[in-house]
């Protein structure tokens, strides 16, 4: 059986582990919402400046699958996190 010291050194390194990936989670999100937001600024970029409309339009519909990849890969991201981040 274990000790109580033993134990107590589980639970610190668990807690470790869990505040280390709560840091990355955070900061992967917040990555993903910056990446959304050079998107959608790209595209206002390249509406204004004209030029041959099926190639701007393919641009715009790359940047638009883009970005909604991006933003489900950080909702898909958000909630398995939440989904297995114990109640406090």
């Amino acid at each position: 059986m274990a000790s109580v010291s033993e134990i107590k050194a589980k639970v610190d390194d668990l807690t470790a582990k869990v505040t280390a990936l709560e840091t990355v989670e955070a900061s992967v999100v917040t990555l993903l919402n910056g990446l959304s937001a050079i998107i959608a600024d790209l595209k206002a970029q390249l509406a204004a400046a004209g030029g041959d409309p099926a190639a701007l339009q393919a641009v715009a519909d790359g940047l638009d699958a883009l970005g909604t990849k991006v933003d489900a890969d950080a909702a898909s991201l958000s909630a398995a996190v939440t989904a297995n981040t114990p109640a406090a």
